[in-house]
């Protein structure tokens, strides 16, 4: 994604996002647990030499279903959003990010990824 980024001179860039997930586990109860989940999100930023500075913003929801035998449940998130912001430096065939998202869905992320 860096190298689709295009900032004007001081200006910063601004990024749009769309994910759709799910996933499915059995449970060692004989039940299942199974959640979707839309995720639609804004990034804007600097790129400075390599490194990549941004803010975010992220809406999304999607159920949970939890069932066990004789038992059925459905969930959401508790919070819809995300506000945050991270760093991502490109080092070559290599990327490396860190993001916080203090605000929302709290999390913290980082890792490091290969371009092939």
């Amino acid at each position: 994604q860096l190298e689709a980024t295009v900032q004007d001179g001081r200006r910063p860039y601004l990024r749009n996002s769309f994910a759709l997930s799910g996933s499915r586990a059995a449970l060692a109860s004989g039940g299942t647990i199974s959640s979707a989940d839309l995720r639609i999100g804004v990034d804007s930023g600097w790129r400075i030499g390599p490194a990549e500075f941004y803010g975010t913003a992220r809406v999304f929801g999607g159920p949970v279903f939890w069932t066990a035998p004789g038992r059925s449940e459905t969930g959401t998130d508790r919070f819809k959003f995300q506000l945050g912001g991270g760093v991502a430096c490109n080092l070559g065939r290599w990327v490396a990010f860190a993001e916080g998202v203090p605000l929302g869905e709290v999390g913290v992320t980082a890792g490091i990824g290969l371009g092939l």
